[in-house]
């Protein structure tokens, strides 16, 4: 009896403990801001960058930052990880994100449900032409927060920004973590993060169960 629950306590440790790689989520990312963006994967220590929009006032597609989301090839984020966004402005009439991110288990949009925390500090304060934040730099800024994670996003959106090319049908909302209108560069950067960490998928736990009845049929055959 003692032999069988090590067997099976180190063969669930071996499924489980594979998923961070072999059942890793993918996710694509779909986002825009007012006025830049940088996303980003991983833990509060271990993080991923993925990339960043356009620097410059104009957008890459159409006449500002906002007008037209962009669409990122698809990454791969391990079981328990999160998705993390970094905003800032340039603290001019009005500032704030909105993204969705279809992955294997579904669709998040940006809503009330993401955390985010502010920076706020001289240093962080980035503008226009600025080069995103290092994964490094993010790390040190969330490790530095007081308080850390916040909930409540502010999601009372700038009329002017209107319908955004890419996210027409979304359900997503614009987000941010102070007041979005008027300008301000109150908080910046902001890191935000949704609550949820990428969970672990139905087939890993087809495998763990799969596990525990050989387990059962090979206890039933020795009885």
């Amino acid at each position: 009896m003692k032999k069988t629950a090590i067997v099976l306590f180190l063969g669930l440790c071996l499924v489980f403990g594979a998923l961070g790689n072999a059942f890793a989520t993918l996710v694509t990312a779909t986002v825009t801001a007012d006025n830049h963006y940088a996303i980003y994967y991983g833990t509060d220590t271990n993080l991923t960058y993925v990339g960043t929009n356009e620097s410059g006032s104009a957008g890459s597609s159409g006449t500002y930052n906002w007008s037209a989301a962009e669409t990122w090839p698809t990454f791969d984020v391990p079981v328990g990880q999160y998705i993390y966004v970094v905003g800032w402005s340039d603290n001019s009439v009005a500032q704030g994100w909105k993204g969705q991110f279809v992955t294997s288990y579904g669709t998040l949009y940006s809503d009330s449900s993401w955390e985010y925390l502010l920076s706020s500090t001289t240093i962080n304060d980035l503008g226009d032409g600025s080069q995103p934040p290092t994964a490094e730099q993010v790390k040190s800024t969330i490790s530095s927060a007081n308080p850390s994670w916040r909930t409540g996003v502010n999601t009372d959106a700038y009329s002017g920004w209107g319908t955004v090319d890419g996210l027409e049908s979304s359900p997503a909302q614009w987000i941010w973590g102070t007041t979005m209108y008027p300008g301000s560069g109150e908080g910046e950067y902001q890191v935000f993060r949704h609550s949820a960490p990428t969970p672990i998928p139905a087939a890993a736990w087809l495998l763990g169960s799969g596990l525990l009845g050989l387990v059962g049929i090979r206890r039933r055959i020795k009885s």
